[in-house]
């Protein structure tokens, strides 16, 4: 957790902008959070404006609908203290889709990957290029992988970002 700084978008702190704008920004991190609750509220997290058609788009855009059609209780299998009851890229799958289902403007994904296989990742990229469209989308990332599909790559070098080849 970051203890120090400041985000600025166009020199606005975003600790100053309204709630509604921040709604428009999703975050999937490297570590997930998961609550011991049902993969739906996993997804949903609290709110309560997410249609059945967004909540079953979103899990069939990150692939978790074979997984779910495989459970007993479906949507509503609990997913364990942490998400205990699954593997990495699955929890993980299941923080990109709560981090997905409102459509947000702009996507940070912080070492959003690090949890996925080689073929996972690459479907997952499948997954950004047909929703990129419209979205501002960040990655932190140390992948190759990741940093070839990024139309614009950057470093922080001596605090400063630099645009790299």
């Amino acid at each position: 957790v970051p203890n120090a700084g400041s985000i600025h978008v166009n020199d606005l702190n975003i600790k100053d902008i309204s709630s509604i704008w921040l709604r428009n920004i999703g975050y999937v991190s490297q570590t997930n959070f998961l609550t011991n609750d049902s993969i739906k509220e996993n997804i949903i997290f609290g709110r309560n404006n997410i249609s059945k058609e967004d909540l079953d788009h979103v899990i069939k855009l990150v692939g978790l609908d074979d997984l779910i059609d495989t459970l007993p209780e479906k949507i509503n299998t609990n997913v364990g203290n942490l998400g205990s009851s699954f593997s990495g890229g699955q929890k993980q799958r299941i923080s990109i889709a709560r981090a997905l289902v409102c459509s947000p403007r702009i996507i940070i994904f912080d070492e959003a990957t690090s949890a996925l296989d080689t073929n996972t990742e690459k479907n997952f990229l499948e997954i950004i290029n047909k929703i990129k469209k419209n979205k501002i989308i960040i990655f932190i990332a140390h992948s190759q992988a990741i940093r070839d599909f990024c139309d614009i790559k950057t470093t922080i070098k001596n605090k400063k970002i630099e645009i790299i080849n």
